[in-house]
């Protein structure tokens, strides 16, 4: 059997704040969570990037790579290595207006020519966790957020919870966008994939 495998590549970019490498921990746990198989040693070693991650989706097999940055500055600075990024979510604490207002327009439009960001997937996405200290005075509002994705022209907004719930929809959603994409754009693939899919989440159980 042909062992065919979608791949999707994830950026992660953080704001810069102190809280900001929990905020991307998140991700990577759930991942790790749900993967039959990542090269994750420890969570303190994330950020010798990419992780990758074999999941499987609606039976299709997903390898997944994240690249890890701590900051917008960081991103611009290293995206010529990578050209093949299709997920680009940034990460801003949702308690923090300074956090998510790091992200500016003025900042993108260099990212916009280099990367074609409108041609991949991008994400708003702020951040609630748990062990914050924040008061609820000080918490972005929902339109606040919707806002800020016009300004930067995103695709997606989400308010993510340090639970399996919000986390779990943020994948789906991203995940079923590329699924339909491979359905459409290569059939025979498509079935392939799915009876290799089959055929590891057998060898899991």
């Amino acid at each position: 059997m042909k062992k065919i495998t979608y791949s999707i590549n994830f950026a992660f970019i953080g704001s810069n704040t102190s809280s900001n490498e929990l905020e991307k921990e998140i991700f990577i746990e759930y991942l790790k969570k749900i993967a039959i198989e990542n090269n994750v040693k420890e969570i303190n070693n994330i950020h010798e990037s990419p992780l990758e991650f074999l999941i499987i989706f609606r039976e299709i097999p997903i390898k997944i790579r994240v690249f890890l940055y701590k900051s917008f500055e960081n991103f611009k600075f290293n995206n010529e290595k990578i050209t093949n990024i299709d997920v680009i979510v940034f990460i801003f604490n949702i308690f923090d207006s300074n956090s998510m207002n790091s992200f500016n327009n003025e900042s993108f439009e260099e990212l916009k020519k280099n990367l074609t960001i409108k041609n991949r997937i991008s994400v708003l996405a702020g951040i609630d966790l748990e062990k914050n200290n924040y008061a609820e005075r000080d918490r972005i509002s929902r339109n606040q957020m919707i806002e800020k994705s016009k300004e930067l022209d995103v695709l997606y907004t989400y308010e993510i919870k340090n639970d399996n719930e919000d986390i779990s929809q943020f994948f789906e959603k991203i995940l079923d966008d590329f699924i339909l994409k491979f359905y459409y754009s290569s059939p025979e693939l498509f079935d392939l994939a799915k009876l290799y899919g089959k055929e590891l989440l057998e060898k899991s159980q």
